[in-house]
């Protein structure tokens, strides 16, 4: 089944960020995207689901110290951070 991805508003502003100041890193996250469009659940980027107050959302690692932040719902895959650590996100939005 392929997904559709969709960035949450502070994913797609540290998207644009990567793409302005490190275009490397952001090569990296095309490439995780474009592996969510086809199973966000296994593939690059050593997927993983999260635990604790992050329980329900997933991961995939863009470089050190740097991590995809997403859910599925259905046939959607959103983005809620493309920077930092879990412990960088008190909340998504």
């Amino acid at each position: 089944m392929p997904y559709t991805v969709e960035f949450k508003p502070r994913a797609e502003s540290q998207y644009l960020a990567w793409k302005k100041h490190k275009p490397e890193i952001a090569d990296c996250i095309d490439k995780l995207l474009e592996a969510l469009e086809t199973d966000p659940y296994h593939g690059i980027g050593r997927p993983e689901e999260l635990h604790g107050n992050l329980h329900g959302f997933l991961s995939r690692r863009i470089a050190k110290n740097q991590w995809l932040v997403y859910d599925v719902t259905g046939s959607k895959v959103f983005v809620y951070s493309c920077h930092g650590q879990y412990s960088d996100l008190a909340h998504f939005g």
